[in-house]
């Protein structure tokens, strides 16, 4: 079997994982606290919905759920082959207000699900990631989308309009 990338775009309400195993296409989890109409009328092989009882009282129960998720994700992966490397994107330090106390709070508990798995992983800043693989580390979603739909068409096709800026996201962080 061959290597095994993982990206992690995290975010409380639409956490995007991109599996990309050596020679075969990409495979999306998209977690997100409940389903759309539109969520559910995409039936793709490569597109898997995870949802998670959201409690918006509950910051903690809520990031706990979405963490748990992403391990399972992992763990599954490691069952098919120990050869996994994990690229999460690291807190954006431009990020205002309580999103960037959430996000923190956010990467840290997926740290600790990675650390209690025994997976190695990194952190990249987002700016980083942008830059290297877009050539502009401001670029902004529209480009990251543009660029995404041409390495997987099929994909993008199928999400348009439907959290594809969290998916391109997670596919550009495993191919760092």
């Amino acid at each position: 079997m061959g290597k095994i990338k993982i990206g992690i775009d995290q975010s409380i309400n639409s956490t995007a994982v991109c599996v990309i195993e050596e020679g075969e296409k990409p495979i999306y989890y998209i977690i997100v606290p409940k389903m759309t109409k539109k969520m559910m009328n995409i039936k793709h092989s490569r597109i898997c919905y995870i949802t998670y009882d959201k409690i918006d009282l509950n910051l903690n129960h809520n990031i706990k759920c979405i963490s748990e998720r992403i391990a399972r994700i992992i763990e599954n992966m490691l069952a098919k082959n120990k050869d996994i490397e994990v690229i999460m994107e690291d807190v954006a330090l431009m990020a205002k207000g309580r999103s960037i106390i959430d996000l923190s709070i956010l990467n840290g508990y997926i740290r600790c699900e990675l650390d209690k798995l025994g997976v190695n992983y990194k952190t990249i800043p987002p700016t980083q990631w942008k830059k290297e693989l877009l050539g502009n580390g401001a670029a902004n979603k529209d480009v990251i989308i543009y660029n995404w739909s041409k390495l997987d068409p099929e994909v993008h096709n199928q999400l348009s309009g439907c959290k594809e800026d969290d998916v391109a996201d997670s596919f550009f962080i495993a191919n760092i």
